[in-house]
């Protein structure tokens, strides 16, 4: 599990599914689950493990990847 995840107790009816989330982000699921796994993108686990995102999380992933890549290439 990617350091990002946390527990944290949300309702389930804030959360995207990922099919949601990708729809609502306009991305691809191998890009989610890039995001994931490079701890761009916070998730949440239901009960019976499957990711769940917040919205504002999905609009904040950009940003996160941005600022990274700026700070990789020193621009």
């Amino acid at each position: 599990m990617p350091e990002s995840a946390q527990i944290e107790h949300v309702a389930p009816a804030q959360l995207l599914t990922v099919n949601e989330a990708t729809a609502y982000a306009r991305i691809s699921r191998r890009t989610l689950y890039n995001w994931v796994h490079r701890g761009w993108l916070a998730y949440h686990l239901t009960p019976s493990n499957l990711m769940r995102f917040k919205p504002e999380d999905l609009i904040s992933a950009p940003v996160k990847r941005q600022n990274r890549d700026a700070t990789v290439t020193g621009s």
